[in-house]
């Protein structure tokens, strides 16, 4: 079985001084291909998104429904399952499972508009977290040796359509051998663990990771878009076209405030200048001067 488990933290807050929201938009879409593998020509591909400016849902029952495998249960007819949320206020979760041949996937974006209102340059910045990340790979019978199971995610952040900050991360259990790899930011050791004596398993886990990233430098009155992009998938290649009993993969992304994280895009003065003295300021530059002035003549006197 495999079983992967991402918690990612997403939550707005903008500086009133310095920037302005614009109303933004999150999308949800799930994607199953069989990818011709060995036992799919029962199954079907498809794919399924919504979007809306404050919410959407999305799950396996909106997929084009399967027939049962012949010989099987109709209990077997889910060989995929689970589905995405997204929220615009920052909350995303995700889980995709998977329990036959081919690749499912979740891919859930948040975006928003923001505008410099305050009157100067700003170069702004954004505060992230990612929640605790588990998975596990492996299966209960078939020659585990000859499989490739697969389970992983990507996430970006993008400021008018170019990534600003990326890390993906891809666990395996590929002819009975674990791997492991990562690109793109490092998010810090995981806990990683080979169990043969549990059908093979592979297990994966991750505390979390907080991080910041730069998104750019912008004049005042000019608008950027910031989006969030996530995207999880699990993926399953026997040749013996062994499915349902044979193992399974997930991939679930929770609601992020439940680990009390967030975002924070805020900017930051990038003129350099020094402002100009108020009125009051210059009042006590003069009063100061004038008793300066009273103290030097009655040293003279």
């Amino acid at each position: 079985m495999t079983r992967l488990f991402v918690q990612v933290a997403l939550a707005t807050a903008l500086s009133a001084s310095a920037a302005t929201s614009h109303a933004g938009t999150v999308e949800a879409s799930l994607a199953y291909n069989t990818l011709g593998r060995t036992n799919t020509s029962w199954l079907v591909s498809g794919s399924h998104s919504v979007s809306d400016p404050n919410s959407v849902s999305i799950q396996q029952e909106d997929m084009v429904p399967v027939t049962p495998m012949p010989g099987y249960a109709s209990g077997y007819s889910y060989f995929m399952g689970g589905g995405g949320m997204a929220a615009a206020n920052g909350s995303l979760s995700s889980s995709v499972r998977l329990y036959a041949g081919g690749r499912f996937q979740n891919d859930l974006r948040w975006a928003q508009s923001v505008t410099n209102t305050s009157g100067n340059t700003q170069q702004y910045s954004m505060d992230f977290e990612i929640g605790s990340i588990m998975a596990t790979l492996g299966g209960w019978s078939g020659d585990h040796s000859l499989r490739e199971f697969l389970a992983g995610f990507q996430i970006q952040i993008l400021v008018n359509g170019v990534a600003v900050w990326n890390t993906a991360t891809t666990v395996g259990l590929v002819h009975d051998l674990m791997t492991f790899s990562q690109t793109g930011a490092d998010i810090g050791s995981a806990y990683l663990q080979d169990r043969p004596s549990q059908d093979g398993e592979v297990y994966y886990s991750h505390g979390g990771y907080k991080g910041a990233t730069k998104l750019g430098q912008f004049a005042d009155g000019s608008t950027f878009t910031v989006e969030y992009l996530m995207s999880t998938f699990v993926d399953w290649n026997d040749p013996e076209g062994c499915v349902f009993e044979c193992g399974g993969i997930s991939l679930d992304i929770n609601d992020p405030f439940a680990i009390g994280g967030g975002f924070l895009i805020q900017g930051d003065d990038a003129t350099g200048t020094v402002p100009e003295p108020g009125p009051l300021a210059l009042l006590g530059v003069a009063l100061a001067a004038a008793a300066w002035r009273r103290r030097s003549a009655s040293r003279a006197a």
